[in-house]
């Protein structure tokens, strides 16, 4: 039987071996000061024979990592849940927090960890979402989304994602609207510094690249079996929160960087706004009837 683990981070790799690898060498060095705290699962969604060779990779790095090789592309969700589940199965236990993380996230400063064991959250902490500064947009994801979004906006993203080339027009749109909303607020002298903290923050959902799942969370029966494959995982966690009496906050002290889009690309292909009209539909008619 495992010691209780105040700290478990869940990476998911999908065809992002070297990524998973520079991923794991940052988050080993970024852990330093909390090692003894701090153990790692990585799932492998990649679609192949074995991933012998890539997880040996991995424990050249920590030889304590856990590793699950999903036998299918299980989706983001999916092989978080799978690897909890695994770490459970294992004698694991069910940690104090639950990092669920894509692998093209960074970890510049070693106190996001020490930062996140030391402090008492609210007791209806749920979920905690992190700073994640994109560099590819030169802002911050988080916070997500502040508040609930209308049935209105929800079903109308079912017609949007229909289109391939109308949501990747759409995508880039918001891309530019929000390179101009950021240029507009720096001549307005109203743009916030990276890295200012501001307090903790009530907010509606976090950014799904890194989140954090407190105990509570799942002790109140909350879990990561998310319904759909891959995306609008933030809204199935903030629907699952909200019915079991808890709050999701963004703690802006909490810092890392992100690559985005490392296993989905920019420019999205058919087939992924495919699964994101699928996640639309479902999310739409499940949580906004």
């Amino acid at each position: 039987m495992m010691r209780e683990t105040p700290l478990l981070v869940i990476g998911i790799s999908f065809h992002s071996d070297e990524t998973t690898v520079a991923w794991l060498k940052n988050l080993s060095e970024a852990i330093t000061p909390v090692q003894a705290q701090v153990q790692v699962m990585v799932v492998d969604n990649t679609i192949r024979d074995s991933s012998d060779e890539f997880f040996a990779k991995l424990r050249e790095i920590m030889p304590s990592i856990q590793t699950l090789k999903a036998l299918t592309n299980l989706g983001y969700f999916g092989g978080a849940h799978a690897g909890l589940d695994e770490w459970q199965r294992r004698g694991g236990g069910l940690p104090l927090w639950v990092m669920v993380s894509n692998v093209d996230v960074t970890y510049p400063e070693q106190e996001l960890f020490t930062h996140l064991l030391d402090t008492k959250y609210p007791n209806d902490t749920a979920v905690i979402g992190p700073s994640i500064w994109s560099l590819a947009r030169r802002g911050d994801w988080n916070p997500k989304i502040t508040h609930r979004p209308s049935r209105r906006r929800m079903h109308a993203y079912k017609s949007l994602y229909r289109s391939h080339w109308l949501f990747n027009l759409y995508e880039q749109g918001s891309r530019i609207k929000f390179a101009l909303s950021k240029i507009i607020r720096i001549i307005r002298g109203a743009v916030v510094e990276k890295g200012k903290s501001d307090g903790l923050q009530d907010i509606y959902a976090p950014h799904g690249a890194c989140m954090l799942f407190s105990r509570e969370y799942f002790a109140r029966g909350g879990d990561l079996r998310y319904p759909g494959f891959l995306f609008g995982e933030e809204i199935f966690v903030a629907e699952t929160a909200n019915k079991l009496g808890l709050r999701i906050y963004f703690d802006p002290a909490l810092k890392m960087t992100s690559a985005d889009h490392v296993s989905t690309g920019r420019f999205r292909s058919k087939k992924i706004v495919k699964f994101m009209h699928d996640s639309a539909v479902l999310l739409a008619d499940r949580y906004f009837p």
